[in-house]
């Protein structure tokens, strides 16, 4: 019954009740949002903190017919409570039952007559007193610190990607496994911050994508990013972020996906990004935006096109039907299956581990040059295979790899 999150609610309710309502019928009301809180979703005992208003008769206003088949009465209460976001559609639907079935059982009021109204936020978006954001931990958002390294950031309910370094590689997490991974502006722009802290970090070689829970994701939030998407620009950058979706700029630094259970729309857009994809058997991938009144608008017109031939996309694109590891391993979209989840992240990192034994220069320049025949042409990638190729023959790290092989050793690469 109770929602799977554990971390603070925060919650503020505002209830709006006729003015002439009795104290005890404000009671009812305060008490029965209050218990569905703890009971329903899960909200700390602590954390009660409500504003009761009142409207006289003419103050309120509504549909003299109704809406969608309700009839109101001058007894609408009128129930806002703003918390932070992230439970499931089944725990709000529980909570707004509660409350009408509790109000009505000890006040009288008819359930049609109690109207609730929840606003999901971030933890950011708070502040209890003093100026300060409370509810933020510094640990939350990645950063380079002092010296220009990625920072972890361990799995917590509160942190919505992870990252946890492991030597020259880093793991970056997906972690909202309550509602399916699923992307809200506050992960998507973390995810950003994170990209961009790995690929300038001179430490770090190649990183590993993935996703906490029973799914990689199930894609976008959309809920949540309704407001962004109505400016034009739900996806804009900021200075210290790299855009998950390589529309303008590209990492400069392997990326490996690992997908598992549900990778749907926006997250199956975010895979088709990284350079190499190993899928877990599970996987169910999906390109459905048009069966929601969407469409793909993270690239998948480009870059699922280009990966898989005009049928084999517009197949999967226009239809909604979703799809399968092995027919995606026939497609070329990813290139190793596993049997599980957890062999299927142990692939990625053993992929990435092999990467960042290579030369760096080398892995970045083979980048740039496959980056450029794509995104602008092959005249210009070969334009620039002669200074690229003559470039990395006067690095310290081409003498290492000839020292390392004439020694048989492993060679030890600086990136200089």
């Amino acid at each position: 019954m109770v929602n799977e999150r554990t971390e603070t609610a925060v919650p503020v309710v505002r209830i709006d009740i006729n003015k002439d309502a009795p104290a005890e019928r404000v009671r009812v009301v305060s008490q029965a949002v209050y218990a569905a809180m703890i009971e329903i979703a899960n909200v700390p005992i602590s954390d009660k903190f409500q504003v009761v208003t009142r409207h006289s008769a003419d103050e309120i206003i509504y549909p003299d017919e109704g809406y969608l088949g309700i009839q109101y009465s001058p007894d609408l209460i009128i129930i806002q409570v703003t918390w932070v976001g992230g439970r499931t559609t089944d725990v709000k639907k529980q909570f707004y039952q509660r409350i009408a079935d509790e109000i009505h059982a000890k006040a009288g009021i008819r359930k049609e007559d109690v109207w609730i109204n929840l606003v999901d936020d971030g933890r950011e978006d708070w502040s209890f007193g003093k100026g300060e954001m409370q509810y933020a931990p510094k640990t939350a958002v990645p950063s380079l610190n002092d010296k220009g390294r990625m920072a972890d950031i361990p799995l917590s309910p509160q942190a919505k990607i992870t990252v946890e370094r492991r030597g020259e590689i880093v793991l970056i997490g997906v972690n909202r496994p309550q509602i399916y991974n699923r992307f809200d502006p506050d992960a998507f722009f973390r995810l950003a911050k994170a990209y961009y802290d790995f690929d300038n970090d001179p430490s770090l070689r190649a990183a590993v994508f993935f996703g906490h829970g029973e799914n990689f994701s199930r894609g976008i939030d959309v809920d949540a990013f309704v407001p962004l998407a109505k400016t034009g620009k739900p996806f804009a950058m900021k200075e210290g972020m790299l855009d998950p979706f390589a529309r303008s700029q590209q990492l400069s630094k392997p990326l490996i996906a690992v997908v598992h259970g549900d990778t749907w729309n926006m997250a199956h857009e975010l895979h088709l990004v990284a350079d190499i994809r190993v899928a877990s058997a599970d996987v169910r991938f999906g390109q459905d935006e048009n069966t929601h009144g969407r469409f793909p608008g993270g690239g998948a017109t480009i870059r699922f096109l280009r990966e898989t031939g005009w049928g084999n996309a517009m197949r999967y694109m226009l239809t909604g039907d979703h799809w399968g590891a092995e027919e995606a391993y026939r497609m070329g979209v990813i290139q190793e299956i596993a049997p599980n989840p957890a062999k299927a992240l142990e692939a990625g990192i053993g992929l990435a581990r092999k990467i960042a034994a290579s030369g760096p220069l080398g892995i970045k320049t083979t980048l740039e040059s496959a980056h450029l025949s794509i995104d602008e042409s092959e005249a210009a990638a070969f334009g620039k295979l002669n200074e690229q190729f003559g470039g990395l023959f006067r690095t310290e790290d081409f003498i290492e790899g000839r020292k390392a092989e004439a020694e048989g050793r492993q060679p030890v690469y600086r990136g200089k």
